[in-house]
């Protein structure tokens, strides 16, 4: 998939930080195709200043605190965990349609593939906020939003048929802005409100890779890993970045230069890394150290 300007690949790696200067919200949603081995068809997990608040999977079927404060959120509202878990099981449905869909857009059938989501608000130290909505389809931008302008932008020609569609339907934008602008920054301020001590003493520092055209944001912790689905969960990783992978080099093969290998073989190095920090993650049962 082509397009005139680089997109991002993002990678989560853990680190400490402190007197943080911008608060966000933000939440991440996969599908997979192919689950298998105990690993979830449907993941959707928040995170409060990138340390993970919520957590649902299509095994469970239940929205889930990963903090201890987030026990704090039923003194205020007693439905908020029943409201909640409706709602992801209502994402879970339609990302599993979605997913569908999209293989038939692309002409594919069988195989392992992902639709993922990435949105959230930032509440920047100067005041001001930010929002952005993002999907991506097996590791690739597919589709984002412009709240500024309302506007969707799609990452190739097949993705074109979904802007065309959205845009049919003005009211979508409308909603979607008015969450990023208002009732996410609304439930930004509450979570910062129950974590303050906490969210001030941990936080994620993002490592941002502009080298080629794809989005790897499959790397999420799972509430209950266990040896019986390490399997699956590398083969989910491994599978889904040489998926991007070998698209790239196939559509951009005529630009491709032995730099652009290098820092390839780079992140497969990162994403085997990553793999093992999951291993360590399994056996010490923490997910306070989970990518």
């Amino acid at each position: 998939l082509q397009t005139s300007s680089p997109r991002s690949c993002i990678w989560f790696t853990w680190g400490a930080m402190s007197g943080a200067s911008s608060h966000s919200l933000r939440y991440f949603y996969t599908a997979v195709s192919e689950p298998g081995q105990g690993l979830p068809q449907f993941i959707a997990v928040g995170y409060v200043d990138d340390q993970p608040i919520t957590h649902y999977d299509s095994n469970t079927r239940k929205d889930l605190p990963r903090v201890p404060w987030m026990g704090k959120v039923d003194a205020d509202d007693p439905q908020y965990w029943q409201w909640n878990t409706q709602a992801a099981r209502n994402s879970e449905q339609v990302f599993r349609e979605n997913l569908v869909i999209a293989q038939k857009y692309y002409n594919q059938s069988g195989g392992l593939h992902t639709l993922q989501l990435m949105y959230g608000c930032e509440l920047r130290s100067d005041g001001s906020k930010g929002g952005y909505e993002q999907f991506g389809y097996d590791g690739w931008d597919y589709i984002s939003f412009d709240k500024e302008t309302r506007t969707w932008t799609a990452a190739d020609a097949t993705a074109q048929i979904t802007k065309r569609k959205w845009e049919a339907e003005p009211a979508m934008a409308q909603r979607s802005k008015a969450y990023l602008e208002e009732t996410c920054i609304e439930w930004l301020r509450r979570y910062l409100g129950y974590g303050k001590e906490t969210l001030l003493s941990l936080m994620i520092i993002f490592h941002i890779s502009l080298y080629h055209s794809c989005l790897c944001i499959t790397q999420f912790c799972f509430q209950h890993l266990t040896i019986t689905n390490l399997a699956a969960i590398i083969k989910l990783r491994i599978s889904s970045y040489f998926i991007s992978f070998i698209s790239c080099f196939s559509n951009n093969s005529s630009n491709t230069t032995l730099g652009d290998i290098s820092k390839s073989m780079s992140n497969i190095s990162l994403i085997l890394l990553n793999t093992i920090i999951h291993i360590f993650c399994i056996l010490s049962q923490s997910h306070h150290i989970c990518l």
